[in-house]
């Protein structure tokens, strides 16, 4: 009986060592991801004693239970990443998608006498409204705020580290 390995084993093992993404442009972390992460971890750590302590509502947080940053996470991706892809090829799209963002927050707050600064809410939102029209300038100018893979995977570290923190 002669011993011989498969082909696809032997494929698998050459090239084992190459990177899944080869085809890809190797995508660095930048300082948009970070930033994200850092605010998306600030507002997990506001959020979750305020959904406790004042709402009384469910858990967002409860040592390393982590439904608050798998909440945020599939809020960055599934809305505010899909929503930069989007606009990022026409600046009109931008141009409207920051419009909006800036009559929705100001339809939310109008009377100003009632703003509560601590207020997850308004924090999120006022975050929301920067990114959009931060976002503007940035498409005008040939980038955009578009998270890569690598920035997604360092958002959802901060937040799984933040998330022990608050309560």
């Amino acid at each position: 009986m002669q011993k011989t390995m498969p082909a696809a084993m032997g494929r698998y093992l050459v090239g084992r060592h190459e990177s899944v993404f080869a085809g890809e442009e190797q995508r660095k972390l930048t300082l948009r991801g970070f930033w994200v992460g850092c605010f998306l971890s600030f507002f997990l750590a506001i959020g979750a004693p305020y959904g406790n302590m004042i709402i009384r509502g469910s858990y967002m947080a409860l040592d390393f239970n982590t439904p608050g940053a798998i909440f945020l996470f599939l809020i960055l991706i599934g809305v505010l990443n899909l929503l930069f892809k989007v606009t990022a090829s026409s600046k009109g799209r931008t141009l409207a998608c920051a419009l909006i963002a800036v009559t929705g927050w100001y339809y939310a707050y109008w009377p100003f006498e009632s703003l509560d600064p601590h207020s997850p809410g308004l924090i999120f939102s006022t975050f929301l409204l920067i990114s959009f029209v931060v976002n503007l300038p940035l498409v005008w100018s040939g980038r955009n705020l578009v998270l890569n893979r690598a920035e997604l995977i360092l958002v959802y570290a901060m937040l799984l580290m933040a998330v022990t923190a608050p309560t």
